[in-house]
């Protein structure tokens, strides 16, 4: 972190990659900084390669390792070996990137129903037109309309 702190304070742009949360929390404690991670599938267990500004990656290597079934005591061990509070991080990162795959669920929802609501608005306010300009034309010339209907009703009486 050091380094990070000297290139910072030296206002050189720099790119990090890591694991490691103190670095994610690094950047969280210093403007100008910003985290950023490329979303994970956790089903494919892929990556989808969709960039996530401002949201710090959560490390999938124990739920890729258990998926692909490495031993679970190694994983308790591997487990044991990394410190709580970066373990708590992982979980909160884990936790929260649901959190976030949720939402974005649900916003495509709401425009999908925005979309919807305003493909319905338009065509009620045509049919409100339609109706509107039906009506003037009828109310115009009720005589040429009812000439219309008795001929026709006529018709239809001679043709029985």
């Amino acid at each position: 972190m050091s380094m990070l702190d000297y290139l910072y304070n030296k206002k050189v742009l720099t790119i990090v990659t890591t694991h490691y949360s103190e670095l994610k929390s690094f950047a969280y404690e210093h403007d100008g900084m910003e985290n950023a991670s490329v979303e994970f599938d956790p089903t494919t267990l892929r990556p989808t390669y969709k960039l996530l500004m401002g949201v710090p990656g959560s490390s999938n290597a124990f739920y890729i390792s258990k998926r692909l079934g490495l031993a679970p005591e190694i994983l308790d061990q591997a487990q044991s070996l990394i410190g709580a509070e970066h373990a708590n991080m992982e979980n909160v990162l884990q936790n929260l990137e649901g959190e976030r795959r949720e939402y974005e669920s649900r916003n495509k929802d709401i425009e999908n129903l925005q979309l919807e609501a305003e493909h319905l608005r338009n065509e009620l306010h045509y049919q409100k037109w339609s109706w509107k300009n039906a009506r003037t034309t009828f109310s115009a010339r009720p005589e040429s309309r009812l000439t219309s209907c008795i001929v026709t009703l006529a018709e239809k009486v001679r043709l029985s």
